[in-house]
């Protein structure tokens, strides 16, 4: 797979707060909201954006942060189906990224083209310290962050659902 490496560390163990480069390049911070879903993430050329969860994660939003007042713009990206196997991101401009889980036990995501067949990916960086990896071609740099958002959002949810459930 070919394009842009996305990464996103995290940069303290007990914070939701990830470092996110593109081919190594410092490109943007996301601070994930753990116990609300979402979370928020500034560009290196100073946008800010906040990924909006709904309908209890399953739905996020990609809005810009207008202005000093917290002001959101209308929704430029949604993610559908959040952690089911098939999920998507749509873009406002209509364009519709198809991504799906590599197995049931598994937390790997495959970017799917057209044919079905995968052309992208995001993976774990680590079970224990967490972050992900990602190659995800033909998308912008923030849309590229939003994705490692939503599916580093995903997994702590996930994760937060199995510890309630084994305690």
């Amino acid at each position: 797979m070919t394009g842009v490496t996305v990464r996103a560390e995290k940069t303290g163990f007990w914070r939701s707060h990830y470092a996110v480069t593109l081919d190594g390049r410092p490109a943007a911070t996301f601070d994930s909201s753990t116990w609300r879903g979402g979370g928020t993430f500034e560009t290196r050329d100073g946008r800010s954006y906040r990924v909006v969860a709904r309908r209890f994660g399953s739905h996020y939003e990609l809005c810009r942060v207008l202005g000093s007042d917290d002001v959101l713009s209308e929704p430029l990206a949604v993610a559908e189906r959040v952690g089911r196997r098939n999920w998507s991101i749509s873009e406002s401009d209509g364009t519709t990224y198809r991504f799906r889980r590599r197995s049931f036990w598994g937390s790997e995501q495959d970017l799917l083209g057209p044919d079905g067949m995968p052309v992208g990916e995001v993976r774990r960086l680590s079970v224990w310290r967490g972050g992900a990896r990602a190659e995800l071609p033909r998308m912008a740099e923030e849309l590229q962050v939003f994705v490692v958002a939503v599916v580093i959002c995903m997994w702590d949810a996930q994760a937060a659902g199995a510890t309630a459930a084994a305690g």
